[in-house]
């Protein structure tokens, strides 16, 4: 699913007719990837999808961080006793583990985005931030476990507290944080009941 389907029901959620009914959000080749230019030059409807843009990224990063955490392998080398983390593929969040190339786990220290360990090539394991995405951009649905409706809970919930409209927005953050735990939780494997042939 792209982000403006997104935006779309959480349009709907929230009653934004001028929303739901613009060109924008249904031409596929509009698309917001100059946020300033917007903010200070953009129509209103302009200006409220990129607000919701805005909010999604912010709930995004909060979905990875606080509940389905995104992560990463991949293979660094620490010269002089360091290594950026700046420099892997994602936004660094948290280590998971790092192993030399016996396979063992690996003595390290990190203060201010920088890992301190032995020199050598090593494997690490670590969680990200997501990108910011656009309004065409697909949309990772932390594989399957959180559905457009709770992503448009949690704009809403973003949208209505920027807005000022504090109840909606509780209203809204009750839903988004619930929709998330009862996704946390492990199903019971569903059985089918046995079938009698007659």
């Amino acid at each position: 699913m792209k982000l403006r389907d997104i935006i779309k029901l959480s349009s709907i959620m929230l009653s934004l007719d001028d929303i739901i009914t613009s060109e924008e959000l249904y031409n596929e080749e509009f698309d917001i990837k100059d946020e300033k230019s917007i903010i200070f030059d953009g129509t209103s409807i302009e200006r409220t999808i990129n607000l919701m843009i805005h909010c999604f990224n912010i709930i995004n990063s909060e979905i990875a961080t606080d509940y389905f955490p995104l992560v990463s392998l991949e293979t660094i080398e620490v010269k002089n006793g360091i290594f950026n983390l700046a420099s892997l593929d994602h936004e660094f969040y948290k280590l998971v583990k790092l192993e030399d190339k016996n396979f063992l786990s690996a003595k390290y220290e990190i203060y201010d985005n920088i890992l301190y360990a032995k020199d050598g090539k090593y494997k690490i394991v670590y969680c990200y931030v997501p990108e910011k995405v656009t309004l065409n951009s697909e949309i990772n649905n932390f594989n399957g476990k959180v559905l457009d409706r709770v992503f448009a809970y949690g704009i809403n919930k973003e949208y209505c507290f920027i807005s000022g409209l504090y109840s909606e927005a509780d209203s809204y953050k009750t839903k988004f944080e619930e929709s998330l735990k009862m996704a946390q939780m492990l199903k019971r494997e569903i059985k089918l009941p046995k079938r009698r042939w007659e």
